[in-house]
């Protein structure tokens, strides 16, 4: 990768610490709960993951806009929006009503840094260079929501609002996409322009047939990472309470953990890819399947720390394959397949708390242990489907061969 290549790398993960979103709020939501006791958890749970339905309803025009607008004057838009946002929580916030008022600005922020962002990926890297820093964006990921959830653990402690200012790291996007992402979409151009004029530019690749069943399995499973992995982000606090093992502080701490580890995995997905390709989704669910169930059965605190460890590899073992696979597989349409798989994650993750729902009307009980239990469930569920579609592509790969 060529210097300038590493800056345009330096400057996605600085706008990737945003990726997340509302999974930095997971350490506010217990004390948020204390001061609102008359709204039930799932209605205060929609306060971290409402914000991804704005995502998912800001991506098609932020997509639109990205071929009209600098992605780098998009980007830091977006991050100005969130750091607003981070301001306005702290400052007014005296009912669950305008606590969803601040989601939604959140998420119409973190619509354009979380697609811009991913477009800029798709733009300026190829091959084996895109999935590594689709891997990176995985650990910048998870390494800016660490950071916020480990400061809003912190600031909740002297009051629960003051974890909104956590999210004034998005001033460091900000800044970097101004000025590290200068004259990128330029320089790209011009030299796929001079790949053209020499007859061995990207033409012949704009004719590529797009592989339905490919882009179907992407966004399914972006889907479902994005349903399973939040039940833990969004019940760990509830959980701790639940077992008489900790508190909010604890339960930010645990997500810094967490996510520390998931950020780590992000930079050996590429690695991992190279050598089983698409089951690396399924070592991802196979993880979130075995983390989940740890911690439905852990009794204190270690193996809860072990069993959010495991669950956290969703992000960093899917989303950077799936995404991949999307633009692998679209063909002429791979910017659609992109974004049908960005808003494929986006729906799953605003539609995580109906898990809460149906583990109560499962389980015939409102008790948190039953929500991980579900979540394991179903993730052992999509193991066996991804591995059957991973093998299915083996034969379609051979018998094309």
């Amino acid at each position: 990768m060529s210097n300038k290549k590493k800056l345009w790398a330096l400057a996605v993960i600085m706008i990737s610490l945003l990726q997340m979103h509302g999974v930095g709020m997971s350490a506010m939501l217990a004390q948020i709960g204390k001061a609102f006791p008359e709204a039930p958890d799932s209605k205060i749970q929609f306060i971290q993951t409402l914000p991804a339905l704005f995502v998912l309803l800001t991506i098609i025009p932020s997509s639109f806009l990205a071929r009209k607008i600098k992605h780098r004057y998009l980007c830091a838009f977006g991050a100005a929006v969130v750091s607003a946002f981070a301001i306005l929580g702290a400052l007014f916030h005296n009912s669950v009503g305008i606590l969803y008022l601040w989601s939604i600005v959140l998420g119409i922020g973190a619509g354009f840094t979380v697609t811009v962002g991913t477009i800029v990926i798709d733009d300026l890297f190829v091959g084996s260079e895109k999935v590594t820093v689709l891997g990176l964006q995985a650990f910048a990921a998870s390494a800016g929501t660490m950071l916020i959830t480990f400061i809003s653990g912190r600031l909740v402690q002297k009051n629960w609002y003051l974890g909104y200012l956590a999210y004034l790291i998005a001033l460091i996007p900000l800044f970097a996409s101004l000025f590290f992402l200068k004259n990128s979409q330029e320089e790209v151009e011009a030299e796929r322009q001079k790949a053209k004029n020499r007859g061995a530019g990207g033409a012949a690749s704009s004719e590529e047939k797009c592989y339905v069943p490919g882009v179907i399995f992407s966004v399914i499973f972006a889907f479902m990472m994005g349903v399973i992995y939040n039940v833990l982000n969004t019940n760990i606090g509830y959980y701790l309470s639940e077992k008489g093992i900790g508190n909010s502080g604890t339960a930010g701490t645990m997500m810094t953990v967490f996510l520390l580890f998931s950020g780590l995995m992000g930079l050996v997905v590429g690695f991992l890819t190279k050598k089983i390709g698409l089951f690396t989704v399924g070592v991802g669910f196979a993880a979130m399947c075995l983390g989940d169930f740890l911690v439905s059965i852990s009794p204190n605190v270690p193996p809860v720390v072990i069993g959010g460890m495991l669950a956290c590899c969703g992000i960093p073992f899917v989303m950077p394959v799936v995404l991949a696979n999307a633009t692998q597989t679209g063909g002429r349409i791979s910017s659609m397949a992109l974004t049908m798989t960005l808003m494929g994650a986006q729906l799953g993750n605003f539609a995580s708390p109906v898990l809460t729902t149906v583990a109560a009307k499962v389980f015939h009980s409102d008790m948190v242990v039953y929500r991980y239990r579900l979540a394991a469930v179903i993730s052992f569920i999509c193991v066996v489907c991804v591995v059957a579609y991973a093998l299915s592509q083996k034969k379609r790969a051979k018998a094309l061969a």
